[in-house]
């Protein structure tokens, strides 16, 4: 029992996500309110507060600590009785100087509550302010040039606080208590129109009308926004966004689209309560979600798909712009076709010239660019797809300190991770590198990201792939530095990283399916089975291997791998495929030549061409205009199938090694026959899924492992994912699959990094 009139002093420190999250104003608050005097500061070891009062007071404030809300986190907390000072108020000190190497960093926070309402109150101070924040949301890691996030360190040291903002900052009672970004009308950030031609025109809410009047008569609006400059225009109308794909090279890869409201949205889609939750998040990721039948919203939008990547506005800014439109434009990156993203104002005038007709930029920079996030929701849980706004940078605990290792990542879906003591830091997504420019930006955030945190890495890591263009980058800059280079395969990465999220305990087994990974034996993987202990990965299982008849161009053409697949079963390339597949008869021929003696193929065991040539032999033959698309189309299909299904039948042998050989023919002889006898191509594709997860599920039962991980790109797709976990759970087994981190190639560097430091490795 406490004693209600005993006084007591304890100082707490706290790690985690603590520091531009509004810590350190919800402590003050909390004191304050608790009659408790003392401190709070920012450190080198962490937020530390020191309270002291009454003891059932301390007690309560103990309590009531760890329920700051997100994104705010604490992840360990120490206690310790201090002695008792002589102080009349609890107050927030001084930041000292922070150790980068212990700081975590908080995302950027899509637009609060308190301020969306301020932001539509014709009496507020900010009304229609396009920069309303608190210390609840607003940009973090956007503007952040170096630790700790005090705004002298942030974007907006450019931007003085007049009278009335100081007030604010200083108001304990105020909900902008030493909130970092807080501007005004008359003091922050204002907005700038630019013409098609660059040429500047009005500023502030008379540059948001005129991108209001271009957008509503059908204009394409670069906007810059809080992570870099998104590309509008109504989704509404067909030909507008047929000229925006036109211009910037994207013929069918799916747009976002940006809805005004959730009301809105559930006109187009079906929203579950774990989805709408998402959506209306501090972290607002763009949600694929299932579209209508009825949707209004034009097809060319996600063109074969069922789905529809949509986001709700996530700044003030997108805020007013939607609110006064009323209707869902499509929101994209800002760049060419393989281009990264622009975010820098002068830049996207050029950049961008010939695809925007108007700019609507404004003068607050954005020092390190950042993509919106993408995610789904599967049974329940969200599972992200790309780390970008909202949850950049993403952190994992390791279970003890390790060198700097910087983790390079892998040639699509790229993005960096680096060490950081006992902590994995994930950068946010880079997309491909195929582009110079892309290669230059990412370039600079090898150096940048480990310099945020005080650290020059000690190993890089990268892909054993050596043409992928950052193990050749890092190749070199190891050579230059002397630094010592590892390259990890690329499926043991991706376990790496799923087994590191989840903290997972050996041993366990990897389920390791997607699209292209060179093997240890310089084939090309994709359909693998890994066996875990201790981190080190050891191949036990893997697909029938098949032929694509030259190379990388299969992964443009589903209809090669189609051949490769048919040759596998020792089907005739005939004239009659030749018309079912779409070829020329010479090109037949001379493909078919190429699969008879083995010259211009590589082999390989990928699940992704699996999908990709069911796609082309179920009559998708066009070439592919983005990864993952064929695929993708295939997915739909089989869910737009009403019917029964079952899969059909499979089979694994293993060889005198003991490698399980998983053996897809026997499903692939029934479909075409199922083809041949004109049954529903839904139908086919629903038995296809089907039957791949029955192959997992047939090789795992083969092993006595608990614990399955599913992970690498093919369990993007909802419909095996979900067929293969149920089969598991059937068999009694515990499932994982990643949910943080991406299970496509977004992770590799992740698990990258985790592997070279020697996180498994005894210490």
């Amino acid at each position: 029992m406490t004693d209600p009139g005993m006084q007591t002093r304890v100082r707490l420190t706290c790690h985690g996500r603590v520091q531009g999250v509004g810590l350190r104003p919800f402590v003050h608050r909390l004191a304050t309110d608790l009659g408790l005097t003392g401190w709070v500061a920012n450190t080198p070891g962490g937020v530390i507060v020191e309270v002291q009062g009454a003891e059932a007071a301390v007690t309560r404030f103990d309590r009531e600590l760890p329920g700051i809300p997100p994104p705010a986190r604490i992840e360990r907390l120490r206690r310790e009785e201090r002695p008792l000072e002589q102080e009349s108020a609890f107050v927030i000190a001084a930041s000292q100087t922070i150790d980068p190497a212990a700081a975590a960093i908080a995302p950027d926070l899509a637009t609060c509550p308190a301020c969306r309402a301020e932001l539509f109150d014709p009496a507020a101070r900010r009304y229609r302010y396009p920069f309303t924040t608190c210390s609840h949301c607003g940009p973090r890691w956007s503007i952040l040039q170096r630790l700790p996030f005090d705004r002298v360190h942030t974007a907006m040291a450019r931007f003085a606080l007049c009278r009335d903002c100081r007030a604010e900052y200083a108001d304990p009672a105020d909900r902008r208590f030493h909130a970092q970004t807080l501007a005004c009308p008359a003091c922050g950030p204002r907005l700038a129109w630019h013409d098609a031609a660059g040429r500047p025109g009005p500023l502030g809410d008379a540059a948001l009308a005129q991108a209001i009047v271009t957008l509503r008569a059908g204009g394409i609006v670069a906007v810059k926004g809080v992570g870099g400059i998104h590309l509008l225009v109504d989704a509404r109308d067909g030909p507008a966004v047929a000229r925006l794909r036109a211009r910037k090279a994207r013929p069918a890869k799916p747009l976002a689209v940006m809805f005004p409201d959730l009301a809105q949205l559930r006109r187009s889609c079906d929203v579950s309560m774990a989805e709408a939750a998402l959506l209306q998040s501090a972290l607002a990721p763009i949600v694929l979600l299932a579209r209508r039948a009825d949707d209004p919203l034009c097809a060319a939008l996600a063109p074969g798909l069922d789905r529809l990547g949509a986001l709700l506005p996530y700044s003030p800014l997108h805020h007013l712009l939607l609110e006064t439109l009323g209707f869902p434009v499509v929101a994209t990156s800002a760049n060419r076709s393989g281009a990264p993203l622009c975010f820098d104002n002068d830049h996207a005038l050029t950049a961008l010239q010939g695809i925007a007709e108007g700019f609507l930029l404004h003068d607050r920079p954005i020092v390190r660019p950042v993509e919106d996030s993408v995610a789904q929701v599967f049974e329940g849980e969200t599972m992200m797809l790309r780390l970008g706004r909202g949850r950049v940078p993403e952190e994992l605990r390791l279970p003890r300190p390790v060198m700097p290792v910087l983790g390079v990542g892998g040639q699509w879906k790229n993005g960096l991770a680096v060490t950081v003591a006992d902590r994995l830091v994930v950068g946010g997504y880079r997309g491909d590198l195929d582009h110079p420019e892309a290669q230059t930006a990412w370039a600079q955030e090898c150096m940048t990201l480990p310099a945020l945190f005080g650290l020059a890495p000690q190993r890089l890591a990268c892909d054993l792939h050596p043409d992928y263009v950052p193990t050749r980058l890092a190749t070199a800059q190891a050579e230059r530095e002397g630094l010592a280079l590892i390259a990890v395969q690329h499926h043991h990465a991706h376990l790496a990283a799923a087994v590191l999220e989840a903290a997972l305990p050996d041993p366990l087994l990897g389920v390791v399916w997607d699209g292209t990974g060179l093997g240890t034996d310089r084939t090309v993987w994709g359909g693998e089975l890994l066996a875990w202990e201790a981190g080190r990965a050891r191949r036990v299982g893997t697909l029938i291997p098949f032929q694509l008849p030259g190379g990388d161009a299969a992964m443009g053409d589903p209809r090669r791998t189609a051949l490769g697949v048919l040759a596998a079963l020792g089907e005739p390339l005939d004239g009659a495929w030749a018309s079912r597949l779409g070829f020329e008869v010479q090109t037949l021929r001379v493909l078919g030549r190429m699969l008879e003696t083995g010259a211009g193929c590589v082999t390989t065991t990928s699940a992704g061409r699996l999908f990709d040539a069911m796609a082309a032999l179920l009559g998708r033959t066009d070439p592919v205009t983005y990864e993952g698309e064929a695929a993708m189309a295939l997915e739909t299909l089989a869910r737009s199938w009403r019917g029964a299904a079952a899969p059909y039948a499979v089979s694994c042998v293993a060889d005198g090694a003991g490698l399980i050989h998983m053996d897809w023919r026997m499903a692939l002889r029934a479909a075409l026959a199922d083809r041949q006898a004109g049954k529903s191509t839904a139908a086919i594709a629903a038995h296809w899924h089907l039957s791949l997860a029955a192959l997992i599920a047939q090789a795992v039962a083969r092993l006595d492992t608990e614990t399955v991980v599913l992970t690498g790109g093919c369990f993007q797709n909802t419909l095996l994912l979900g067929h293969t976990v149920r089969l598991l759970r059937g068999q009694g087994r515990r499932v994982f699959w990643p949910q943080r981190l991406p299970v496509n190639d977004g992770a590799l560097a992740a698990g990258q990094a985790a592997l070279a430091a020697g996180v498994w490795e005894e210490g």
